[in-house]
């Protein structure tokens, strides 16, 4: 019902990427400040944030073998007051490209880690549908941040903006907290929860059911490792993780590992006389409205339509034109014809890249529960998790290495 649908909105609002997009909106003051750079050093920051799930990974796979469960709900509230300090220490200024990096590390974090803690328990506890929809309020959260730099106008001289940085990070801060008195209604009333759960679930989340003998010591194994009724069952799961690994892995590689720090150089070789400023803003502002429609379509959509395997296959077609086109404008390749087209033409392939890969996510994401055993839903989360991040993190390498 909408009750639920707006709680977990609210709940995924304040949670993953609020800070992470309010960073990138106000990219144009970090340009003016720190140079074209400035885009790499934010991406690196936040993909430094990764060196966190491998902690907690690690500190997971010491507490399965010591047969104790990791408290999913008191790490979730743990984040959430971390977040707020996150937001106030980039309230406080970010006068040197080295604390942006700081600051984009914090929000990466926070990122990172809502991938591994948030939806892992998300996907062990409650209905697929819900998880979406945590991920449509995180992406309304985006819609909301555009809309103050819209309002702000980062892209204009200090003493022209509506407002400074530091009240825009500031009028963020609520959304964080609204988000973790929404997490405590959802587990107070276990809202949307499997029927298995709400009957039989009591404290913090651990995994009821039955697990496979080589997965007890570790849910990733489980997942890559199940025990399997046949070999053509083992084909069929292997095969289907083996897809979704391709489909997360191509669309976090290029749309953020590369995206991110692309987008400064495709703006300047369509740049009309401000060095591609007004372009970069209006790519992230616009790309924030297209992830919102994009997630709620994926989650709304699948909510209403069994999410099948082939719906992924014309989606990823026209993501990857979009991509090799914007590629080729970030290298200057048909510059003239860049030029021509003007700044449109960047903000409309990186606003069909973001609107089609947030879609592709959210529907691998919704699968698992489709194709795989409950037993396996805590390693394939993980699974998909590490598939995006060394993704991001090797395509921010990569980048980082062909711009020294």
């Amino acid at each position: 019902g909408w009750k639920a649908y707006t709680l977990f909105g609210m709940f995924g609002s304040g949670s993953c990427w609020l800070l992470i997009s309010a960073i990138f909106l106000e990219s144009p003051v970090y340009l003016d400040k720190f140079g074209m750079i400035a885009m790499n050093r934010m991406t690196i920051g936040y993909n430094l944030g990764t060196c966190c799930v491998a902690l907690f990974s690690v500190a997971g796979s010491i507490l399965n073998r010591c047969g104790r469960e990791v408290n999913y709900p008191a790490l979730i509230y743990a984040m959430g007051v971390l977040y707020m300090v996150a937001i106030l220490v980039a309230a406080f200024g970010i006068n040197s490209i080295e604390t942006l990096m700081f600051v984009s590390f914090l929000g990466g974090s926070l990122v990172w880690l809502s991938g591994i803690v948030h939806f892992a328990h998300l996907t062990m506890r409650y209905d697929n549908t819900y998880g979406s929809i945590v991920g449509a309020g995180d992406a309304a959260s985006g819609v909301l941040v555009a809309m103050l730099a819209f309002a702000q106008q980062p892209e204009l001289g200090e003493e022209d903006r509506l407002f400074g940085a530091s009240t825009y990070y500031l009028l963020c801060l609520p959304l964080v907290g609204s988000s973790l008195v929404a997490f405590w209604y959802i587990e107070r009333t276990k809202l949307g929860a499997l029927p298995v759960i709400a009957a039989i679930l009591e404290g913090p989340t651990a995994v009821l059911l039955e697990k496979p003998a080589d997965a007890s010591s570790s849910p990733l194994l489980g997942a890559l490792l199940p025990s399997f009724a046949s070999a053509a069952e083992m084909r069929r799961q292997v095969g289907t993780a083996l897809i979704l690994m391709f489909v997360v892995f191509s669309q976090s590689i290029t749309c953020w590992g590369f995206g991110d720090s692309l987008v400064p150089y495709a703006c300047g070789n369509a740049e009309q006389g401000d060095n591609g400023k007004s372009c970069v803003f209006h790519a992230a502002r616009l790309a924030s409205f297209g992830t919102v429609f994009a997630t709620l379509l994926g989650s709304n959509a699948a909510a209403w339509v069994t999410p099948k395997m082939s719906g992924l296959i014309l989606p990823f077609l026209v993501y990857a034109v979009a991509f090799a086109a914007f590629a080729l404008a970030a290298a200057g390749v048909g510059a003239g014809r860049v030029r021509a087209l003007g700044e449109g033409y960047i903000v409309g392939l990186l606003l069909a890249m973001r609107t089609l890969a947030p879609y592709m996510r959210s529907l691998a994401q919704r699968l698992i529960q489709m194709h795989y055993e409950p037993s396996q839903f805590e390693g394939m989360n993980a699974v998909l998790l590490w598939t995006s991040v060394s993704a991001n993190v090797g395509g921010t390498l990569i980048v980082t290495f062909i711009l020294s």
